[in-house]
């Protein structure tokens, strides 16, 4: 997981203090010296922490006296009109995940006269950052950003939002950031279908993921997954490589094969796999058809979405996210924060649902 930089969580602080009346224009804030004694750090982090404040017009440096507090922002200038210009910023989209979302955001984006700008990353940061700048170049008045797999912090997004730029991130979010979000509360979700698969008679459960600290949403989705699913055995996690990587080559997904394989091998007990993603779960799938075993006649198997119309009965039981609602609270969210009215908390967290399938076995016919 990445770490949000020492200079960043100093100028963090100074700000908050700043922005709500700790320290008030014209006072002296610490000097570097005395910012080095309190939060332990070298030289050029207390530098980097003041400039940052300095850059922003928070603090002006008087040589020989110290930096003294302004509170003049240095605030993104974005496009005066009757209607708005927002950037919305994904990922990708596919039938399991993004169609749905994009919905949401254009019918309540078109109902409150907001025009949108839509891009993609390819789960690419350096394309993030080029994205992120190209809109800001054409001076929307707001992004709406899923940031990419992997990425829990990232400097470009937080030093514009900072910046005056409202930032709204979708799906995934900066953790012990105010960079306010929309998300499926997967904590909540993942443990509701856990909960689901113990009720259902399901006792030696496998949790199916990429790497957990390095996405929020994964993240969540483990920490719901344990709170109930508490067994001590070291049967509940298995981490893989493919997920978190678009361009997928023979040899790593071979490589992610064996991975399944060798921890079945391992654990012949597990009654039921738990992906994280449908990518996942079509993995596992994939593996499971090669050796032989049935699902779910021998192995059970869950996921986060899946790729169904409305008239197929999806094949695996999953939790299904509310993205049409989420792309509607994001807009929401957007269009509040560029009002200036703040009807709408920082966080904002859509229980999922669970949907049944065909990949787990039913007590009592699924009643």
């Amino acid at each position: 997981m990445k770490n949000i930089p020492l200079y960043q969580k100093i100028f963090e602080h100074y700000y908050e203090k700043i922005m709500n009346g700790q320290l008030k224009e014209g006072q002296q804030i610490h000097t570097d010296k005395e910012i080095m004694d309190i939060f332990f750090v070298s030289r050029i982090t207390a530098k980097a922490a003041i400039e940052m404040l300095v850059e922003r017009g928070l603090v002006q440096r008087i040589p020989g006296k110290g930096s003294f507090v302004t509170k003049t922002p240095v605030v993104h200038q974005r496009t005066q009109s009757t209607s708005k210009l927002i950037g919305v910023v994904l990922c990708d989209i596919d039938h399991s995940f993004g169609f749905d979302l994009l919905k949401g955001l254009e019918e309540e984006a078109s109902r409150r006269n907001i025009h949108m700008i839509f891009k993609r990353t390819f789960e690419s940061s350096k394309v993030e950052n080029e994205v992120i700048q190209s809109m800001v170049q054409l001076g929307v008045n707001g992004i709406i950003i899923q940031m990419v797999h992997g990425e829990t912090y990232s400097n470009e997004i937080l030093k514009y939002y900072l910046n005056g730029l409202p930032m709204v991130l979708i799906d995934r979010h900066m953790d012990k950031t105010r960079v306010p979000f929309v998300t499926t509360d997967n904590k909540l979700s993942a443990a509701k279908m856990t909960r689901y698969l113990l009720e259902n008679g399901y006792k030696n459960i496998s949790f199916f993921s990429a790497s957990t600290s390095g996405t929020s949403t994964l993240n969540f989705r483990y920490e719901g997954f344990k709170s109930v699913y508490t067994t001590p055995r070291n049967i509940d996690l298995l981490t893989l490589k493919t997920p978190e990587i678009r361009e997928r080559d023979k040899q790593t997904i071979e490589g992610d094969y064996q991975i399944i394989i060798d921890h079945l091998m391992k654990f012949p007990e597990i009654d039921c796999i738990f992906a994280a993603e449908l990518y996942v779960a079509k993995l596992v799938k994939k593996v499971l058809d090669e050796l032989g075993k049935r699902i779910p006649e021998d192995i059970g198997v869950v996921c986060f979405d899946s790729e169904t119309s409305d008239l197929d009965e999806p094949f695996f039981t999953h939790i299904t996210q509310k993205q049409y609602e989420m792309g509607k609270k994001a807009i929401e969210k957007m269009d509040d924060i560029n009002e200036g009215s703040f009807k709408y908390p920082f966080d904002c967290y859509i229980e999922g649902d669970i949907v049944k399938g065909k990949s787990i076995k039913y007590k009592n016919n699924g009643e």
